[in-house]
C-alpha cells in the first residue's frame, strides 16, 4: 500500500508528532478530545512513569506525511495480553482520526499486523467505548460486539435553536420554574457566581475541588468508579485540565466564592464534552447542579457549540435536558484462544454481571463494600 506503520512508546516521540496530529484533528469533525495529542500526552505521563512500553501509539504515513495515528497500549489481565484504547478508563470516546478519503480498515489492518510481527503478543483486541459514527468503525466488521456494554449518550443538537431562551422554552416549564426559584433562593444566601475557567493552573486547581466533592457525593451513595480508584487516573486528568490550550473547561457556581457546583468539560470542533460535575452537598436543597449546568449550557450558545455531548451513560436526569442521543458499545477480536475464552467469560458476562449486582444492591449493602470495590478496579 506505500504506508509506513511506526509504533511510539516514549513521551518525545509523540510531542515530535504533535503538530501533524492536530492539523488531522481539526479536519474531523468525528475527533473528540480523547483522540487529541495533548490527552495521550496526559495519559502517558501519568499512567506509563514507570512503563511506557505499553504504549502503543501506532502511526501510519505515507510520502505526503500523517495519515492516521491510533492511541493504543498493551494491557495485561490474568495473563491476557490486550491491545485497547491508550486512554482506558478515562477516555469517554475511543477512536482514530485520519485524514480524508483514508481507508481505514485496510489501514487499521495494517497496523494490527505489524504490531503483532514486530514481537507483541496480542490475546485480544479490545476497543471499548466506541461510538456508532466513530472513524475506526469500518475496521470493526470482523470484531465481535458485546451486547451487554451497549450504552447511550445523550446530546443536545444547539443548531436546532435560535439561541439559549429557545432552548430552555423547549424544555418542561414546570422544571424551568423550580429551577429559577431555587436560583432565588439561593442568591439571598449570598453572592451568586458563575464563571467558565479555561486550561491552565487554575482550572486544575478547581479540577481538585470537583474531585474531593465527588468523592464525598460517591461515599454518600455508595458509588464506585474506576476513575477514583487510582491516583494516577485522577493525575492524568489533571494534567490535561492544567495543560493552556487542551480544550479543557471548569465551570464553577459559587456563593461568596465558594464553588458549590463544578464540571469538568472538554470542548473541541464546536462540540462540548460534560466529562465530569460535583457539587457541595451541603447546599443539596437548591439543585446547584442543575443550576450549574444551566449556565454551562447558556455559555455553550454565546461561545458557538454546536454539540453538548453528555456521555454515556442514559440517565433520567440527562434525558430531561437532552432531546437527542448517539450509541457507544466495546468491541472485542480474539487473536488466541485464550483471549476469546477471556472475552466470553470476563468481557461479556462475569464484568457486566458483577456491575449489575453492585448497581442493584441496597445502599446498605454498598457502603461497606466500597473501599474494596476500588481496590478491586485499581488492579
Amino acid at each position: 500500500m506505500g504506508l509506513r506503520v511506526r509504533v511510539l512508546t516514549q513521551l518525545s516521540e509523540v510531542e515530535a508528532l504533535t503538530p501533524a496530529w492536530n492539523t488531522l484533528v481539526e479536519g474531523s469533525a468525528s475527533a473528540t478530545s480523547f483522540q487529541t495529542p495533548a490527552w495521550c500526552l496526559a495519559v502517558m505521563r501519568n499512567l506509563f512513569p514507570e512503563k511506557p512500553s505499553r504504549a502503543r501509539i501506532a502511526v501510519v504515513e505515507d510520502g505526503k506525511g500523517l495519515i492516521l495515528p491510533a492511541p493504543l497500549a498493551i494491557a495485561a489481565r490474568n495473563g491476557v495480553r490486550m491491545l485497547q484504547w491508550l486512554g482506558e478508563p478515562l477516555s469517554a470516546y475511543g477512536d482514530v482520526v485520519a485524514r480524508p478519503g483514508c481507508d481505514v480498515a485496510a489501514v487499521m489492518q495494517q497496523v494490527l499486523d505489524h504490531m503483532q510481527a514486530r514481537g507483541d503478543q496480542i490475546d485480544v483486541v479490545y476497543l471499548p467505548k466506541t461510538r456508532v459514527d466513530a472513524t475506526v468503525t469500518p475496521f470493526l466488521k470482523k470484531f465481535e460486539r458485546l451486547p451487554s456494554t451497549n450504552k447511550i449518550a445523550p446530546l443536545i443538537d444547539l443548531r436546532r435553536f435560535p439561541d439559549f431562551e429557545a432552548y430552555v422554552a423547549s424544555r418542561s416549564s414546570k422544571a424551568m420554574k423550580s429551577y429559577r426559584r431555587k436560583r432565588r433562593r439561593l442568591a439571598e444566601e449570598g453572592n451568586l457566581d458563575f464563571r467558565v475557567h479555561s486550561s491552565g493552573r487554575h482550572a486544575a486547581e478547581l479540577a481538585r475541588v470537583a474531585f474531593d466533592l465527588k468523592i464525598q457525593w460517591m461515599k454518600t451513595h455508595g458509588k464506585v468508579s474506576r476513575i477514583f480508584a487510582h491516583p494516577a487516573f485522577l493525575d492524568a486528568l489533571l494534567d490535561f485540565v492544567g495543560q493552556e490550550g487542551s480544550g479543557a473547561f471548569v465551570s464553577a457556581l459559587s456563593l461568596d466564592d465558594h464553588p458549590i457546583a463544578l464540571e469538568i468539560g472538554f470542548a473541541i470542533n464546536r462540540c462540548y464534552y460534560s466529562y465530569l460535575g460535583a457539587m457541595d452537598l451541603a447546599f443539596s436543597r437548591f439543585s446547584p447542579g442543575q443550576l450549574q449546568l444551566l449556565e454551562s449550557l447558556r455559555w455553550s450558545f454565546e461561545n458557538g457549540i454546536e454539540t453538548f455531548d453528555f456521555l454515556p451513560s442514559d440517565s433520567e436526569y440527562k434525558r430531561a435536558w437532552a432531546p437527542e442521543s448517539t450509541e457507544q458499545s466495546d468491541w472485542i477480536f480474539a487473536c488466541s484462544y485464550k483471549g476469546a475464552l477471556y472475552g466470553k467469560l470476563v468481557l461479556n458476562s462475569v464484568l457486566p454481571l458483577s456491575r449489575r449486582l453492585y448497581t442493584r444492591a441496597p445502599l446498605s449493602v454498598r457502603k461497606p463494600t466500597q473501599s474494596m470495590i476500588h481496590r478491586l478496579l485499581k488492579e
